[in-house]
């Protein structure tokens, strides 16, 4: 017998008459090859994801801790081994990625792997586990190899099989981009239809965030106790994360915290600083005052946090946002955070939103940029006044008024003013008092609460009288003439209005007197002074002019061409309607743009110019749909199908 071979014998022996190289193993064991667990009934939604996973050989898919990574491979593998699409079995391992004390190192994950495709005797060294692997996968029917809770991309490399044909899911908190010729399925939380059909409930679906891991909890929870009203108590819980434990699987809290202790250090302290900012979204300019860090080092920290699925992508490049309960388990992870630097932190936040209003003040052409900050600027005011840093609250609250007003965010400032008016009364802080309680009239006013608006401005009229402050008294007299105008009490605004206007010259006031003009015009437009009303408005806006206040002038051009066409000067209003209509599409006001070019459109209209009235009004369609105002297109449109003889 020729003796020239060389081999591995694992288990059986064979005999042969002439054999060059033999590499032999047991026949896998049927049961070691089926060693899937099961998925869970309780399953929605995905149908893209799982055609995915049944076209593809090689998927990894990534998603934040309890979205259903696992539950979808489990789905998809099922499906495809009922199909007996797999002749060759399955190969399954729960990597432990995330748990440092359980984590599968890749050569015990191939020690397993190989003892169930029947191999008894295990080569020490992972390389040549590795190798052995591949050579008996290419001697294997089709298989299917799922790697579930994957840490990295080196923890799932060794595990791949040598050849194509063989079927690989891998599953990860984390992108695993380096992965090269997987097919990524980035997994999302279940939208409100699909997620409301787990625990019956819409409103407890979106409290649950539509995690999956959240809502399979919650179902359990509402089986042991069906007389549970849950969604009042998540509803009213001081963390719902504190809800949301079955006490049987891992609660959702438990899942983060195992992302959250993979993080590096800095990683950790980025992730647990956003809980402090007010806004829904995060940009790298606002949060690298937050953390103290160079942008450039802040959007690397982005970019981890995003790959680890502990940040998901904003609505623009450099924004981010959190899970709504990743928020919350992140403001859990503030008590790691020591008290002296979350309080440095916080004030380097506000002193942020400080910078960016004034320079917004100093420079109107600013003012669209702040919108993507709207809401965490408008918070901030409420989280200096909880926090004790007044001082800043004051300056950033009366910094917003004016960007306020220019966005019609009237619940924003009454909000903002309220906060204000607190801390203000809190601190014994007059100054501030009496601003809070002026904008505070001037927002109840366009929000038409009008009690409380006199209220406030009449307790703004006698702070001024005990003090003696000339202008104090005049800007509450200013605000009480405007509110009486819009409440259609148009003596009584005049009455104020003229004891504003001796206050202005006897001050000099320039600006205050535009102001004065201007709510008098409108005062006597609606007491049909028309005269007087053009006269007040057309000087107010010279006034504007000259102090180079365009967006103020932008303003009072629509109401001086208001004036004009309740007089029918139907010339001088269509000029003075394009004039404003001009200014505010430099400021990207869309909305108020729109109204201009509606009452063009009326103009045309009435001087029997339909073609051009159906242009001006098709054109102020399309703005107004921009700037999101449904009501003022729905009035456009109805007003176009009335020219065009469908009403």
């Amino acid at each position: 017998m020729d003796n020239r071979f060389t081999g591995h014998n694992h288990g059986q022996v064979v005999q042969a008459g002439h054999i060059d190289k033999v590499e032999l193993h047991a026949a896998p064991s049927p049961k070691a090859l089926a060693g899937l667990p099961p998925a869970t009934p309780a399953f929605v939604g995905r149908d893209a994801e799982l055609l995915v996973l049944r076209d593809e050989d090689f998927t990894v898919v990534s998603g934040l801790a309890g979205v259903g990574k696992s539950e979808l491979v489990l789905h998809a593998a099922h499906a495809a081994l009922a199909e007996e699409r797999f002749l060759g079995g399955v190969l399954f391992k729960n990597l432990q990625g995330y748990d440092d004390k359980l984590r599968v190192l890749p050569g015990d994950a191939l020690e397993s792997f190989l003892r169930a495709l029947g191999v008894s005797e295990i080569p020490p060294a992972e390389d040549e586990r590795a190798a052995l692997y591949r050579s008996i996968l290419t001697g294997q029917p089709r298989m299917l190899i799922v790697l579930d809770n994957a840490r990295s991309a080196d923890q799932v490399r060794p595990l791949l099989p040598g050849r194509p044909g063989h079927r690989v899911m891998v599953t990860s908190r984390h992108l695993l981009s380096g992965l090269d010729g997987a097919r990524h399925v980035e997994l999302d939380v279940l939208d409100e239809p699909e997620a409301a059909t787990l625990v019956g409930d819409a409103e407890l679906a979106r409290l649950c965030g539509g995690l999956p891991l959240a809502l399979q909890i919650m179902r359990a929870l509402m089986v042991t106790d069906p007389r549970a009203d849950w969604a009042a108590e998540l509803r009213g819980a001081r963390d719902r994360l504190d809800v949301i434990d079955d006490g049987d699987r891992p609660p959702v809290y438990a899942a983060f915290e195992l992302s959250y202790g993979s993080l590096t250090p800095d990683q950790q302290r980025l992730f647990r600083l956003l809980a402090l900012h007010p806004g829904d979204e995060f940009d790298l300019h606002t949060v690298r005052w937050l953390v103290d860090l160079p942008p450039e080092r802040v959007r690397s920290l982005f970019r981890e946090l995003r790959r680890a699925h502990l940040l998901e992508n904003g609505v623009t490049a450099d924004w981010y946002r959190f899970h709504d309960l990743v928020r919350l388990f992140a403001r859990r992870c503030l008590s790691d955070e020591p008290a002296a630097d979350r309080d440095t932190a916080v004030k380097r936040l506000l002193s942020s939103y400080v910078v960016m209003m004034e320079a917004v003040r100093d420079d109107l052409s600013r003012l669209p940029a702040v919108n993507r900050h709207h809401v965490g600027v408008v918070a901030a005011v409420g989280m200096a006044t909880a926090t004790g840093n007044h001082e800043l609250g004051h300056h950033l609250g009366f910094l917003l008024v004016r960007y306020l007003y220019f966005a019609s965010g009237w619940r924003d400032l009454r909000t903002v003013m309220e906060h204000v008016l607190v801390s203000a009364r809190a601190h014994d802080d007059k100054v501030a008092e009496f601003k809070a309680l002026k904008s505070l009239g001037d927002a109840h006013r366009e929000l038409k609460s009008f009690d409380e608006a006199i209220s406030c401005l009449r307790s703004a009229l006698e702070l001024a009288s005990r003090f003696g402050d000339r202008a104090w008294e005049d800007l509450a007299l200013h605000g009480l003439g405007d509110l009486y105008t819009k409440m259609g009490r148009f003596d009584d605004a005049v009455a104020c209005l003229e004891r504003c206007a001796v206050i202005d010259r006897e001050l000099d006031d320039r600006r205050s007197e535009g102001l004065t003009l201007a709510s008098l015009g409108c005062a006597y437009h609606g007491l049909h002074r028309l005269d007087e009303a053009i006269a007040c408005l057309s000087s107010a806006v010279t006034i504007f002019r000259e102090i180079g206040d365009r967006h103020t002038e932008g303003l009072l051009l629509n109401d001086l061409g208001t004036a004009y066409y309740t007089r029918q000067d139907f010339a001088e209003a269509f000029d003075a309607f394009a004039d404003s209509v001009r200014i505010k599409m430099d400021f990207e006001d869309l909305l108020r743009a729109g109204q201009g070019l509606y009452n063009m459109g009326l103009v045309h209209r009435h001087v029997g110019a339909v073609d051009a009235a159906a242009r001006t009004w098709t054109f102020a369609v399309k703005v107004l749909e921009k700037a999101g105002a449904t009501q003022e297109v729905e009035r456009v449109r109805a007003a176009l199908d009335l020219l065009r003889g469908k009403g």
